[in-house]
């Protein structure tokens, strides 16, 4: 691979990242025998597809292992990694990892932020602190669909169908259009909780086109 700059690494890279991150791992061990310096776009990229293939530990090493080169994680790489913690649960690790971004004086983006919220509702609600969880929910100026479906689904897990509902009808309201899992949130609460109104929900569902 003779000839390569930085720019051709991070194609190839990228390309294989993608598939498979074994071969991506040792293409940029190669990089650095090739003297060509790793910089953030090279370290990010890794990163994010360790993190959209569901390995956050991973990422998680990428990222220190950047770190101990002297490069300083951005927004991108703070995004990926909460985001990363927070598709597979990990709402603890998320939320420690939001606290570091924003000690190391990186502003949240819009992205971020949703995701950190959505995370605090979560925690709040799954410890049965819905009244903690409501106020975040409520001095949430911009809410996005994850924001409206952790609090729904704190509800529903609760028990509490009747707010889940009101809440739900808000929703519809709203100018933030439930998705496919706000749905199932609510059908999978009525049924767990014995009430009928789940096969109502599931024929206006397919109704509004959200099942295909």
């Amino acid at each position: 691979m003779e000839g390569k700059d930085k720019v051709s690494w991070n194609s190839i890279i990228s390309g294989y990242c993608l598939k498979e991150i074994q071969e991506a791992q040792r293409l940029l061990n190669l990089m650095g025998e090739d003297g060509i310096e790793l910089g953030l776009i090279t370290w990010n990229m890794l990163i994010t597809s360790y993190n959209q293939l569901g390995h956050c530990e991973l990422a998680m090493e990428v990222m220190k292992a950047m770190e101990s080169f002297g490069i300083t994680p951005d927004i991108i790489t703070w995004t990926s990694m909460i985001s990363g913690f927070a598709q597979n649960s990990r709402t603890n690790q998320e939320l420690e990892l939001y606290q570091e971004m924003i000690l190391a004086g990186v502003e949240p983006n819009e992205v971020t932020l949703a995701t950190a919220i959505s995370a605090f509702i979560d925690m709040y609600s799954k410890c049965g602190k819905l009244e903690a969880a409501q106020w975040v929910f409520d001095t949430t100026l911009e809410k996005d669909v994850y924001t409206w479906n952790s609090m729904i689904g704190g509800y529903c897990q609760a028990g509490y169908l009747g707010k889940a509902h009101d809440l739900f009808m808000k929703m519809l309201g709203s100018d933030v259009s439930p998705n496919a899992i706000t749905w199932n949130i609510m059908i999978t609460g009525y049924m767990e909780n014995g009430e009928d109104q789940a096969m109502d929900l599931f024929q206006r569902m397919e109704k509004d086109g959200t099942i295909k």
